[in-house]
């Protein structure tokens, strides 16, 4: 579980914020993904990549 998985789970309104915003837990799933994948392009851009 990702810290990004475990705040959500722990945050009932947060939880009940994204579902509604995204749909579903796939809509989350989907939601994290994209929030991933962004902050990794903004690291590599920053040539903080590994």
């Amino acid at each position: 579980m990702t810290q990004s998985q475990a705040v959500i789970a722990e945050r009932d309104g947060l939880a009940d914020l994204l579902i509604t915003g995204t749909g579903d837990l796939n809509g989350i799933a989907e939601l994290l993904g994209r929030l991933t994948a962004a902050h990794s392009g903004r690291m590599e851009a920053l040539g903080l990549n590994g």
